[in-house]
C-alpha cells in the first residue's frame, strides 16, 4: 500500500487523503468539517462511496444539489425559530406558526403532569468522538431536556411526507448524538414537525441507542474503503452525482440507443427507474453549467443565458382595489380574482381556532357546493 511521508512518520495512503479532505472542507467553511453527517446517514448506509465523492466533488467545486428555491425557503423558516418570525412572508409564517402549535402540543404531551422544568438547545453542532477524535456530526433543530430525558424535534416544511420518526435514520443519529453528549439521559424522544403531515414520536432506550452506536461505529470503519458506489434511490440527493461513475453508467444504459426493443415486466420497471435518474442527472448537469455561465459568461462557447420572460403579478390586491374603485364594482373586480383555496382555509381556520388538522374537513364542509375539484392527470409513480 502506498504511504506519504510527514514529519519524519509514514502515514498510510488513505488516512492522508482522509486528512486533505478534512482540511479542504475546513477551508471551504464546511462548519460539518468534511465528516458524515445525520441527513446524509441514510445515504450512507446504502452507499458507502458516496461519501469520499461527496468530498470529492466539493474539492472539484462540481457539487450536486447546491441551491434550490424549496431548500432557501426552509432554511429561511428555520432561522425564524431563532431570529424571530418577521423576517417571513405572511404565507410563509402561517406554515411557521403552524409548527409552533405542534411543537407546544409536543411539549405538553412530552412533559406530562410532570411539573419539572426544560431546557432548550436550538441549532447546535454535536460531534461523535472515538476518544479526541471527531467521527460523526449532526446539528437538530431543537433539542429539549427534562432531568434524565431528552428529546429532538425536527423541522421539515416541504411538501412530500419524510419517513415516520420510528424508522427515520437521521432522527436515530441525532438521538445517538445528543446521548453520547449526556451520560445522565436515559431515553430520547424523537418527533418530526410538519405543517403539512402529522407524525408520531418515538422514544429510544440509553441500552438501544448503545446498540447503534456499535453499528455506527462499524459504518464509519468502512467509509475509507467503501467499494464502488451503487445507483438508487439515494442518489436523489446525492452531492457526488455530477463525477458518479455509477451514475453515468447508468445514465447511459437508459439511453434509447442501447434499448432495442422495449421491455415489459420487471424490465420496464428497471428501465423505468433508470430513465427517472438519468434525466434527473441531467438536470443537475444542467444546473451546473447554468451556474457557471452566471458567474462567467463566456465560460462554455456558443451558450449564453437567455434572460427568462417577465411575469406580472399583484402581491397587494386590497391596494389594486382601491386604485380601481372607482371605475370597478366590488362583483367585476372580483371577476378578475382567483381566490386561493389554502389561503382561505387557513385564514378561515385562524378566525375560528381551528388546529390544523381539522381544517380542511371543516372548511370543505362549510364551503359545500362552492369549491370545485379536479384531478391533475396521473403520472408514473415507483413504488
Amino acid at each position: 500500500m502506498g504511504h506519504r511521508r510527514r514529519a519524519g512518520r509514514r502515514i498510510p495512503q488513505e488516512q492522508g487523503d482522509e486528512r486533505l479532505m478534512h482540511l479542504l472542507a475546513l477551508n471551504n467553511g464546511d462548519e460539518r468539517a468534511g465528516l458524515p453527517s445525520a441527513s446524509e446517514w441514510t445515504r450512507l448506509l446504502e452507499c458507502r462511496a458516496s461519501y469520499l465523492l461527496s468530498r470529492q466533488a466539493h474539492a472539484l467545486g462540481q457539487v450536486a444539489h447546491q441551491w434550490s428555491p424549496a431548500a432557501d425557503l426552509g432554511t429561511k423558516k428555520h432561522l425564524a425559530s431563532t431570529e424571530g418570525p418577521e423576517i417571513l412572508s405572511e404565507a410563509e409564517r402561517a406554515d411557521w406558526e403552524t409548527v409552533q402549535r405542534k411543537r407546544e402540543e409536543f411539549i405538553k404531551e412530552w412533559l406530562g403532569n410532570s411539573q419539572e422544568s426544560f431546557s432548550s438547545i436550538k441549532e447546535e453542532r454535536l460531534w461523535l468522538r472515538r476518544g479526541i477524535r471527531p467521527l460523526l456530526t449532526g446539528k437538530p433543530d431543537e433539542i429539549l431536556k427534562a432531568g434524565n430525558r431528552a428529546a429532538v424535534l425536527d423541522q421539515k416544511y416541504g411538501s412530500y411526507r419524510v419517513t415516520d420518526p420510528a424508522e427515520n435514520v437521521q432522527l436515530s443519529i441525532y438521538a445517538l448524538l445528543v446521548s453520547r453528549e449526556d451520560d445522565a439521559i436515559e431515553e430520547i424522544t424523537v418527533q418530526i414537525l410538519s405543517p403539512h403531515f402529522d407524525f408520531q414520536p418515538f422514544t429510544y432506550t440509553r441500552a438501544e441507542l448503545d446498540h447503534l452506536y456499535q453499528s455506527v461505529q462499524i459504518v464509519i470503519n468502512s467509509l475509507s474503503d467503501p467499494g464502488e458506489p451503487a445507483p438508487g434511490a439515494h442518489c436523489r440527493f446525492c452531492p457526488a452525482r455530477l463525477i458518479c461513475p455509477a451514475a453515468r453508467n447508468e445514465a447511459e444504459n437508459a439511453t434509447l440507443a442501447k434499448v432495442v426493443e422495449l421491455p415489459l415486466g420487471e424490465g420496464a420497471a428497471k428501465l423505468l427507474t433508470q430513465i427517472r435518474r438519468a434525466n434527473a442527472l441531467f438536470k443537475e448537469i444542467e444546473a451546473f453549467y447554468k451556474r457557471l455561465l452566471e458567474r462567467e459568461t463566456a465560460a462554455i462557447p456558443g451558450w449564453i443565458l437567455e434572460p427568462g420572460a417577465v411575469r406580472r403579478s399583484i402581491e397587494n390586491p386590497i391596494a389594486v382595489f382601491e386604485r380601481l374603485v372607482e371605475t370597478l364594482s366590488v362583483s367585476e373586480f372580483l371577476t378578475c380574482c382567483t381566490p386561493s383555496v389554502p389561503d382561505l382555509e387557513r385564514v378561515w381556520a385562524k378566525k375560528k381556532g381551528l388546529p390544523a388538522t381539522k381544517a380542511k374537513e371543516q372548511f370543505s364542509r362549510f364551503m359545500d357546493g362552492l369549491i370545485s375539484e379536479k384531478r391533475n392527470a396521473p403520472s408514473l409513480k415507483a413504488l
